[in-house]
């Protein structure tokens, strides 16, 4: 009966667990024009669904900058986890290609993409990295 429990246990949190620790990661190539990049984020959840820190990690060429969002309690947004997340904008200054790559403990929504600001209005706050 332990030995039951015991690997029922273990099968569990093998089923469960994976999903929960997965990384959301895009990787794409800005044209060859200066602009606005523009990333949208959902909070991360915790084990009990409730939205918790996210942190965000851009490798972009020899431009590396991670950075941890907490979730604001007072966001209209906020109140209903699964419309809980955040913008972040760069500036690609240059005519080059590399390959931008976004990782998270959240979930990207949107992008990364070139262009204009996301319709997301006053709902998500937007970081300017």
């Amino acid at each position: 009966m332990k030995k039951l429990l015991l690997w029922t246990t273990l099968a569990t949190l093998f089923c469960v667990t994976p999903p929960a620790l997965a990384d959301d990661t895009e990787t794409m190539t800005p044209p060859a024009s200066p602009g606005d990049i523009y990333m949208v984020f959902r909070y991360a959840t915790n084990s009990t669904g409730l939205i918790a820190d996210t942190w965000v990690t851009v490798n972009w060429g020899s431009y590396s900058h991670t950075d941890s969002y907490q979730p604001s309690r007072w966001s209209t947004a906020c109140g209903i986890p699964e419309n809980c997340g955040f913008v972040i904008k760069l500036r690609h200054r240059s005519s080059d290609q590399i390959p931008l790559t976004v990782r998270t403990n959240g979930l990207i929504l949107e992008g990364p993409y070139q262009g204009s600001a996301p319709g997301y209005g006053s709902l998500y706050p937007v970081h300017s990295w």
